[in-house]
């Protein structure tokens, strides 16, 4: 099972939205089973179905819900396009204000477009901890091929979508594979070069300064094999200072979840994506719902450490947010919050004997 996707307009929307939005963070709901798998189902352009949805803001005391959707001027069934240049037109009138706002559109089919809107509060924020660079440098890797075939494989995938031909990732044994043949070309070429990289990649997720190149090596651990190795030494990328690394680090882990062994460091887990749950974007709390409710269905044993870490930003969630990608997961922890049991009791320790010791 994978994480749902992120999910990319064709490129004609594409170019109205770059002005806003981070694209990467158009994210589908996940299939039957739960979680479901990647799949890019690109709509043709002309005559998207995807229409306006409703807004969800999170963050400002200085604005109100009521207020942001009279800025941003949509009604119920505004097209895609209409929807991107309101956003565009809205985020100028906010950064008039000196509000300067983290804006998503994210699409849920079969038809949803939903406007997010995160806004820093210095009032009411008390900010996160992220984790600093292990040895801030550029760090060198023996080739730069993979990176290479890696653009290669996003170009291939990005025609894919936008002529509108499904694809869906699966994972064979912890690596990456497509159901397109010509992507599955490209990724056997990644995998002869990538299991001798993984220290190099892993000290450029630690280290090195650029947030994008951080990113890219962790994508390119989809092919290393190694998984529990991975991810232990990803942990601390989960509070990674940009949302770009902490997102493709859930999407590496989410699917490898059951490859991890009874003595991984979980309580590591259930609080780094705890953090990541509070964070204001709205790639950050998908993601982060979607690795809790795995890690909550996986290894039960977890559920009541996670309520007690997440249980009141969960809540909220599930009750406020109108984006089923958001309020579908929160709702199923809430459920398994309230059937989770106790932890036993840790027996107590017992008293030393009388006599005992030097005296």
């Amino acid at each position: 099972m994978l994480l749902p996707a992120d999910r990319k307009c064709p490129t004609s929307y594409r170019r109205c939205l770059s002005v806003a939005l981070a694209l990467a963070a158009l994210l589908i709901i996940p299939g039957p089973a739960g979680f479901g798998s990647r799949a890019n189902q690109a709509e043709a352009a002309p005559g998207s179905p995807y229409r306006y949805a409703g807004i969800e803001f999170y963050g400002s005391s200085q604005l109100s819900n009521t207020e942001l959707s009279r800025y941003l001027g949509l009604k119920p069934g505004a097209s895609l396009e209409s929807t991107a240049r309101a956003v565009d037109s809205l985020k100028r009138k906010l950064e008039a204000r000196h509000l300067y706002p983290q804006l998503q559109l994210v699409q849920v089919p079969p038809g949803g477009v939903y406007v997010v809107v995160d806004i820093s509060d210095s009032v009411t924020d008390a900010g996160l901890p992220t984790r600093r660079l292990k040895n801030p440098r550029h760090v060198p890797v023996t080739s730069e091929k993979p990176f290479i075939l890696m653009d290669k494989l996003d170009q291939r995938l990005e025609k894919l979508s936008d002529e509108g031909r499904p694809w869906s990732e699966t994972l064979r044994e912890g690596i990456k594979f497509y159901t397109d043949e010509p992507a599955n070309v490209i990724v056997e070429d990644i995998v002869k070069q990538v299991p001798d990289m993984v220290q190099e990649l892993l000290s450029v997720v630690a280290s090195d300064p650029d947030p994008n190149r951080r990113r890219r090596a962790v994508e390119l651990l989809h092919w290393a094999g190694s998984t529990p190795n991975v991810c232990l030494a990803l942990v601390p990328a989960i509070d990674d200072a940009d949302s770009g690394v902490r997102a493709a680090v859930a999407r590496y882990m989410f699917p490898r979840f059951e490859m991890l062994p009874d003595d991984f460091p979980f309580d590591q887990l259930v609080e780094a994506y705890g953090r990541m749950l509070a964070r204001p974007s709205h790639q950050d709390r998908t993601k982060s719902l979607y690795c809790l409710l795995a890690l909550s269905s996986q290894r039960p044993e977890l559920t009541h450490s996670i309520k007690v870490f997440s249980e009141e930003r969960v809540k909220k969630l599930s009750e406020v947010s109108i984006i089923p990608t958001v309020r579908g997961p929160a709702g199923e922890l809430m459920t398994k919050f309230m059937s989770a049991p106790e932890p036993a009791p840790r027996a107590p320790e017992p008293e030393p004997a009388q006599g005992s010791g030097f005296f």
